[in-house]
């Protein structure tokens, strides 16, 4: 994870005004493309580290040139943070020492911390399951009209075979009512 006060640093540093910001769930939170000086990019990123908590991917650019889709033509720098909230709290003046075998009680816990390696492959372990859904819904789909297919085919051909059963039947009964007449036998 990035630390927020080296974002803004790099944001000063490499002329980075523009930017956009997605939460954990990857949705957009902040997209800020608007014509603005250096100072006001960063003050409006420091004003949204200061007020957010959570985990972000924030994409900076150094323009604002959009494609009609509304999607940057530049390729971003990406950071990933998560925010506590205390980021830019002013640093206390007297600090209590480490306690409780030498874990620090102001830390805060979220059960565990993971590495960028570990969330990106989860990330690509998602997306790549998601394709494979995918496949099976299109395939499914195939299968499905397939099968209205063949279901719509052999209706047709019972149908063909009834007709001609019922012809073959109707002969059958005008030969046997002829041949009965002839006989005498049917009067």
């Amino acid at each position: 994870m990035t630390d927020p006060h080296y974002i803004l640093e790099y944001m000063q540093d490499n002329d980075l005004r523009y930017f956009q910001v997605a939460n954990q769930f990857n949705r957009d939170v902040v997209v800020s493309f608007n014509d603005r000086s250096l100072e006001d990019g960063i003050e409006k990123m420091r004003k949204f580290l200061s007020k957010n908590t959570g985990f972000h991917r924030i994409k900076l650019y150094s323009n604002n040139d959009l494609k009609t889709n509304g999607v940057p033509r530049q390729e971003p720098q990406v950071f990933e943070v998560s925010i506590t909230g205390k980021e830019f709290d002013p640093p206390k003046q007297d600090s209590e020492p480490i306690t409780g075998f030498g874990v620090n009680p102001s830390y805060p816990s979220a059960g565990g911390i993971i590495g960028v390696e570990q969330y990106l492959s989860k990330h690509e372990e998602n997306a790549t399951l998601r394709e494979k859904i995918k496949g099976l819904e299109l395939e499914i789909q195939y299968l499905r009209d397939q099968h209205g297919r063949e279901i719509d085919r052999l209706r047709a051909d019972h149908e063909a075979a009834l007709k001609a059963a019922k012809d073959s039947n109707q002969m059958f009964s005008q030969g046997l009512g002829m041949l009965m007449q002839r006989m005498g036998v049917g009067e």
